[in-house]
């Protein structure tokens, strides 16, 4: 084996050994919590992660946000709804999806004991970010413009990931002045390239409007960047 094969070898165990951690600490996290327990979450693979799992739902404990914005829909989104309807009643979640087939699969499985999915559909468009291409929902900020509607809670998971500035649709929410005053932003995938330049995107325009954020990093096999407000900053290191 040479030193690339065991470079590899070695990143692949630290992953796992983090994933593992991550399982024992959302399991922790979750006992006595029967909105959670009640369910069942397929995690790994194109599914959620834990630690994706540990930080979506301490922040859905603890922040209790009334307008939460998914990009992409999954698993997460069966979390969302138990949230909506078991421990929030009241609240909204919107999620946005481009893929009509993955949406007439998934639907049927999220109206369980009369719990609705309130979702957007929206075909990609390719962009030119400096140069590099990308995916993007169209019409995206329009349309939650034109639906009077301002989110405290947003978890970004799609559309695909992109080579290059992955999932720049953060940044028309920003623009469009479609966040609350006080805002948490989980994006995950930010072990990669793609996602990781439009975080740093983000970042800039925040510091560009005079806005104060702090973030915070968590990572198992896949990694999460979470971006809030001074009254939310505590989720940045829990």
């Amino acid at each position: 084996m040479n030193f690339f094969s065991n470079l590899k070898t070695k990143l692949f165990r630290t992953k796992l050994d983090l994933e593992i951690y991550w399982a024992s600490v959302y399991a922790a996290s979750i006992r006595g919590d029967d909105w959670l327990n009640k369910m069942s979450v397929n995690s790994g693979r194109w599914g959620p992660n834990f630690s994706l799992l540990y930080i979506l739902t301490r922040c859905l404990k603890a922040a209790k946000p009334t307008h939460v914005l998914e990009l992409g829909l999954g698993e997460v989104t069966e979390i969302l709804l138990h949230y909506r309807y078991s421990l929030n009643p009241g609240s909204k979640v919107l999620t946005v999806e481009h893929d009509d087939n993955w949406a007439s699969y998934r639907k049927p499985l999220l109206f369980n004991n009369g719990e609705s999915l309130d979702l957007l559909m929206l075909p990609l468009e390719h962009r030119t970010i400096r140069n590099k291409q990308t995916l993007a929902y169209k019409g995206l900020a329009q349309t939650l413009n034109a639906k009077g509607l301002r989110f405290d809670l947003v978890v970004i998971d799609g559309p695909f990931g992109s080579k290059r500035f992955s999932r720049i649709n953060v940044l028309d929410l920003v623009d469009a002045n479609l966040l609350q005053d006080d805002f948490i932003i989980i994006m995950d995938d930010c072990n990669r390239r793609g996602e990781a330049e439009t975080a740093k995107l983000l970042c800039n325009q925040f510091k560009d409007r005079g806005i104060d954020i702090y973030s915070g990093y968590f990572e198992g096999e896949k990694g999460q960047l979470i971006i809030t407000t001074k009254k939310f900053q505590f989720l940045t290191t829990v």
